[in-house]
């Protein structure tokens, strides 16, 4: 499904190729801004900041336990699962506890 504009959990995920990142707000949006207005075109209101709180902990453990690409999957991971993100923090906390070193 590469060039597709949604992936599902069957999709292949395409390979990065070469982005770099700019620090700061892109085209004058902070992340609040943004989340606001992505959550406004899926149709839903964004998460508030208790919750944006623990999904930045749970990609925190996603990407410390692995690699930083683990991260947005493993949010991903929740939404498609459906499970709460203190829940799901929860889980990634254990999975990490359970890996040598």
């Amino acid at each position: 499904m590469v060039g597709s504009s949604c992936i599902g959990p069957d999709a292949a995920i395409p390979p990065r190729t070469g982005t770099t990142r700019r620090l700061g707000s892109v085209a004058g949006m902070d992340a609040k801004e943004w989340l606001d207005a992505y959550a406004a075109r899926l149709g839903t209101t964004a998460p508030d900041e208790a919750t944006v709180e623990v999904l930045l902990d749970l990609a925190g453990v996603a990407a410390h336990s692995s690699e930083r690409t683990a991260a947005p999957i493993t949010c991903w991971l929740i939404g498609v699962a459906g499970l709460a993100p203190d829940e799901a923090l929860a889980l990634a906390r254990e999975l990490a506890a359970e890996q040598p070193g």
